[in-house]
């Protein structure tokens, strides 16, 4: 497996977070350089990153598996046999709910 290929995936799944996290705060200043996460946004995240994957709920565990089965099909593009196939569940697409990379 290539480190690059790795690095790559894991930069898109934080990228995608972030371009989420945006999307949920709002500008504030003259300049707009200042942004402001909704109290109920600080809330969940502060609550989701302290709690351990096994506390999770079902749908933030979902959305967590979903970028989990991002990183396994860059193994089993490597190595088809090595790994077994995903599940059939569909991704998380409500990430307001959920938490969403990493």
């Amino acid at each position: 497996m290539e480190r690059e290929k790795i690095a790559s995936l894991q930069h898109e799944i934080w990228s995608h977070w972030m371009k989420y996290m945006f999307s949920q705060c709002y500008q504030v200043g003259e300049t707009g350089d200042t942004w402001i996460i909704p109290p109920a946004k600080v809330k969940r995240w502060q609550r989701q990153m302290v709690t351990s994957y096994s506390d999770l709920s079902k749908k933030e565990k979902e959305s967590d598996r979903h970028h989990a089965d991002k990183i396994l099909a860059l193994f089993r593009d490597e190595n088809p046999e090595s790994l077994p196939q995903p599940t059939k569940s569909a991704p998380v697409v409500d990430e307001n709910e959920g938490k969403s990379g990493g």
